[in-house]
């Protein structure tokens, strides 16, 4: 029996060996014979000293006789061991320490059993580093100042390694100078504050401006005299890793884990600093590159606020002294004296005042969209009715070209819930480009359906010069025209389409455009949603088209402070039968009001 468990012992892949009171070895399984020179650096056999062989290595013979010691008093207890490899690294084992006893109950030696566990601690290493990785990379994604994003990574990585504190330090350019802005720590004094690289000593310093980490287990024991500053002592600091960090040849930052009791640092704990150091540096570039975006995101929105308020001011002191001139025309034209080679002039002017208003209302227009000022009056509207007039106000232009417009008004649910005014002028923008896009004999369809899902369609089809495919994913953006021939053959700003999108976007419905290319037509479908008639709708639309009141005899207040706008509207007005009376002021308008 005695030899089948010897046997069973030797083929053990832990390592077993028990020892007498003088700490020599009395026995020993293959599994410890093959690693003692690697973790010993000597081989071991029955009858060696243990303590002796551990001589190189005070830290751990000392704690050999504490952990012996606590075995051959007759205690029963299981511990973790580190050893440093000759080679670099660390190897981590579970230890069981057990006293033995002869038959009358004294001990007399004690044997431990002892399991490799490094690779199960490296596992553990690994996913504790995702862990610290995944925490500082959700933890600093948001903040946009380098002093919060330390403050975050320095409390993780001294958390994860337990460390008394954990510091980051900006490195002066070409200077002797660092500033740790912020540190965490625990229990310690605070390293914030301005230092100079000078204080690590000649070597050190040239060991981190060279970019190879400092590490030191036991600062009193591993520095000579003039090697270390004083502040080690100030700032409780007996072991530390320093990793500085070196950009195209030049000290920028370093990063330093703090210990006031001396430390064996492993491999492991070394190559963390030396990673967060780096994606500290990381993590503040990108909060700086996020920053540099945002000041220009800001400044593109205050030049795109500032373009729009131009174009609104700009529009607004165009279309004011238009009114008048285009008040006078219409009073004029209305005079039955006035000889007919004047009446045609006046006309063309009309004309091109009306084209230069429609420009500037444009403008406005887009300007209230982009801005959001833009507010609908929703009431019900017969679809059809507008179409209807909008062709009607083309007739002339279509049938001046020629180019003849076929209506089939087949919807029949025509209601929706809009904006009379502009639903209208999406219609005459549809309309009037198709008109004005196609070439003489050509021709404009305007059809409308109910589509399945119970929306009313509006399609335009023209024969006219038709989209490029390269321009029509564009074709609704402002200022968009097909290219500079076209501008330079029909003009026109490229607002139309642009506004009619948004428009019939504010109205929950689509706008698109499709086209096989130049010189094969266009055709734009608008779709909104139907109204199912009823009572109320039909009383909607008909209350929509009030009557034309009495014009003769009523009394206006006209108020407006652009001279030149106020006599020519009172006169035309007056034309009308209307009693004007003009106020310039609010204040005047209030008084005339009350009186």
């Amino acid at each position: 029996m005695r030899e089948l468990l010897g046997g069973i012992i030797d083929c053990s892949r832990d390592l077993i060996a028990a020892l007498d009171l003088e700490l020599r070895l009395t026995a020993l399984n293959r599994a410890y014979r093959q690693e003692s020179q690697r973790l010993f650096g000597c081989d071991l056999a029955v009858g060696d000293s243990l303590l002796e062989a551990l001589s190189h290595r005070p830290e751990d013979q000392e704690n050999a006789r504490r952990l012996w010691g606590r075995a051959l008093s007759g205690e029963s207890f299981s511990e973790e061991l580190r050893f440093a490899e000759p080679g670099g690294g660390h190897r981590f084992f579970e230890a069981v320490y057990t006293p033995l006893r002869d038959t009358a109950g004294r001990v007399v030696g004690a044997c431990h059993v002892v399991r490799d566990v490094t690779a199960d601690r490296q596992a553990e290493a690994v996913r504790r580093k995702l862990e610290l990785l995944d925490r500082l990379e959700q933890g600093t994604r948001e903040l946009s100042d380098p002093v919060e994003i330390m403050a975050v990574v320095t409390r993780e990585v001294a958390r994860h390694l337990g460390a008394s504190r954990c510091a980051y330090a900006d490195v002066e350019s070409d200077s002797d100078g660092f500033t740790i802005p912020q540190d965490y720590s625990e229990g310690v004094p605070t390293s914030a504050g301005d230092y100079r690289l000078s204080l690590f000593g000649p070597r050190a310093v040239a060991d981190l401006r060279g970019g190879r980490t400092l590490v030191l287990r036991d600062v009193e024991g591993e520095l000579a005299p003039g090697e270390g500053p004083e502040m080690f002592g100030e700032l409780e600091i007996r072991a530390i890793i320093c990793c500085p960090l070196v950009k195209e040849g030049r000290l920028v930052a370093m990063m330093a884990v703090h210990q006031t009791a001396p430390r064996d640092w492993t491999a492991d704990e070394v190559a963390l600093v030396e990673t967060m150091v780096e994606r500290s540096w990381a993590y503040i570039e990108r909060a700086r590159a996020q920053r540099v975006l945002q000041q220009a995101k800001d400044a593109a929105e205050e030049a795109s606020r500032a373009k729009d308020q131009f174009l609104a001011v700009l529009s607004h002191e165009l279309r004011t002294p238009l009114t008048p001139v285009l008040a006078a025309a219409q009073l004029l034209e209305m005079d039955r004296d006035l000889p007919a080679r004047h009446r045609d002039s006046l006309a063309m002017i009309r004309r091109n005042v009306q084209l230069e208003a429609r420009l500037i209302d444009d403008l406005l227009d887009l300007t209230r969209i982009a801005r959001g000022k833009l507010e609908l009056q929703l009431a019900s509207v017969d679809v059809h009715e507008k179409i209807r007039l909008v062709v009607r106000m083309l007739e002339a232009e279509a049938a001046a070209k020629p180019v003849s417009v076929a209506v089939h008004l087949e919807a029949a649910r025509p209601l929706v819930t809009g904006d009379a005014a502009r639903i209208q002028q999406v219609l005459w923008n549809l309309i009037k480009n198709s008109v004005k896009f196609t070439p003489p004999e050509g021709g404009v369809q305007i059809r409308t359906w109910d589509s399945p899902e119970g929306r009313l369609r509006v399609e335009v089809r023209d024969t006219g010069v038709g989209i490029d495919p390269e321009v029509l994913p564009r074709i609704f953006d402002a200022f968009e025209q097909g290219g500079s021939s076209v501008t330079r053959q029909f003009g026109g700003l490229g607002l139309g389409l642009a506004i009619s999108k948004s428009l019939v976007d504010l109205h929950g419905g689509t706008l698109t455009a499709a086209s096989e290319g130049p010189g094969r037509g266009a055709t734009f479908t608008l779709e909104l949603p139907a109204l199912i008639p009823d009572a109320t709708t039909a009383a909607g639309a008909a209350a929509a088209a009030p009557a034309p009141p009495e014009n003769r005899g009523a009394r206006l207040l006209l108020v407006e402070d652009h001279l030149d706008t106020a006599d020519a509207m009172a006169r035309l007005l007056g034309s009308f039968g209307y009693d004007v009376r003009v106020a310039g002021t609010v204040a005047s308008a209030l008084e005339a009001a009350e009186s």
